[in-house]
């Protein structure tokens, strides 16, 4: 696979950056009601394992026949885990050139983490949010910030499924929900003045598995994203120079 070159990353500005899965990914979902209604989980049910998780979200979407109308109400009421970890690749297309780039995301106790990879998977810089602070951390030393003034959304290349639930009614072109590779999946079209997307929700763990973004006709960016249901350690959330988790201070 080519790799890209120094001129077209810096080129490429932002999208350099990958952050994993939102902030908010370990949220848990709610009950599907009615377009109207949705009751939320108690904290007893947000921890279901994955065969339950699974056979819930697939009650949930096959109770009613999914459309444009009601994909987004679906896809909120769709149970997700509150601890995993999960792998995401970009790969961008550039003129005649490609390559794909590399972090991980860690979540548990409501924090989570992003390690940006470089080519040899070792990590370059990381970033751990907890309530509403970022810590940027690099090496041995790490600087904190508000989240509102470094957010996922302003940062990130990564959809997730709340940017779905962020997306204009009028920008969804169809949707489905159908069976891949032994997997269950809904799956969104997009249309944002010419720009294609294609989002799709796998109903193991109601988190993005995938996305592929065109533009008059052309790929330019494809995401994979592999969530496992590790318990990530309590030292990646361990900030330099300090000896116990951020979520227990």
């Amino acid at each position: 696979m080519k790799k890209l070159n120094p001129p077209m990353i810096a080129a490429l500005g932002t999208l350099f950056v990958i952050i994993a899965l939102g902030v908010w990914l370990y949220l848990s979902g709610v009950a599907y009601q009615s377009p109207d209604e949705i009751v939320s989980l108690s904290d007893a049910d947000r921890s279901p394992t994955d065969l339950q998780m699974f056979e819930q979200n697939l009650s949930i979407a096959s109770n009613v026949q999914i459309d444009n109308s009601n994909v987004k109400q679906v896809i909120a009421s769709l149970v997700r885990p509150q601890t995993y970890a999960a792998l995401i690749t970009n790969t961008l297309y550039y003129d005649d050139t490609f390559g794909s780039i590399c972090c991980k995301q860690y979540v548990r106790d409501n924090a989570s983490r992003v390690d940006y990879l470089k080519a040899d998977s070792n990590i370059d810089y990381s970033q751990i949010y907890f309530e509403d602070i970022c810590y940027m951390i690099i090496g041995d030393s790490f600087t904190q910030m508000p989240v509102g003034n470094f957010t996922f959304d302003s940062s990130s290349m990564l959809p997730t499924y709340e940017t779905i639930l962020d997306l204009d009614d009028n920008y969804i072109t169809g949707s489905r929900m159908y069976e891949q590779n032994g997997q269950m999946i809904i799956e969104i079209d997009t249309d944002i003045n010419g720009a294609i997307g294609i989002y799709r929700i796998s109903l193991k763990d109601g988190l993005l598995c995938s996305a592929d973004f065109s533009k008059d006709g052309k790929m330019i960016r494809k995401v994979d994203v592999s969530v496992t249901d590790e318990i990530p350690a309590e030292d990646k959330f361990i900030l330099p120079s300090q000896s116990t988790p951020i979520y227990q201070k």
